[in-house]
């Protein structure tokens, strides 16, 4: 309703601007033109930096399934390696790779890729079930669940920090997961 009222405003004064100009009222008509305009020109860059906000806030159904699983994947990928969920977290934070946990374990990095496909599989086919999310999402993070379960168990603390130059901060959580 305010937006509604603000454009109002200025189509009142750039029509009373174009009257006085034509009236021979040059100098205050001009005047009341060009305010109109730069206040037209304020509108618009406002409201291409809404819509740019709006974008770069609302990331895609896809991405925020894949967040929100995120924890609980790391979880799953300490029990297949037979550690800690706490001691793994210590241990990516100093900059060590979970693969890289899991072979000094004696764990296969693919073991623990697949453990965490099976489970967040399973839990993306449940969030559609009980209607948390849509099937469309759900295919599309699965579609991409190979690719971001490698990525979270190869990748480095430093690695992750070097890919979100550009990005909002948080965008991996807290904790760098």
């Amino acid at each position: 309703m305010l937006h509604v009222l603000r454009w109002l405003i200025v189509a009142v004064i750039l029509a009373v601007g174009i009257v006085l100009v034509a009236h021979g009222h040059l100098l205050i008509g001009s005047l009341l033109c060009g305010l109109a305009a730069l206040r037209i020109a304020y509108l618009f860059f406002l409201a291409s930096r809404r819509r740019a906000a709006r974008a770069r806030w609302h990331p895609d159904p896809q991405r925020l399934l894949l967040r929100g699983l995120r924890h609980r994947e790391v979880g799953v990928a300490a029990a297949t390696i037979g550690a800690e969920p706490a001691e793994l977290r210590r241990e990516f934070a100093g900059g060590r790779s979970i693969a890289e946990i899991a072979v000094a374990a004696g764990v296969a990095p693919e073991r623990v890729v697949s453990a965490v496909i099976a489970d967040a599989g399973a839990m993306l086919d449940r969030s559609a079930a009980d209607g948390m999310a849509t099937p469309d999402a759900v295919a599309s993070a699965k579609a991409d669940l190979p690719r971001w379960a490698t990525r979270l168990v190869h990748a480095t603390s430093s690695d992750l920090r070097g890919s979100l130059r550009g990005r909002r901060p948080g965008a991996l959580g807290g904790r760098g997961w």
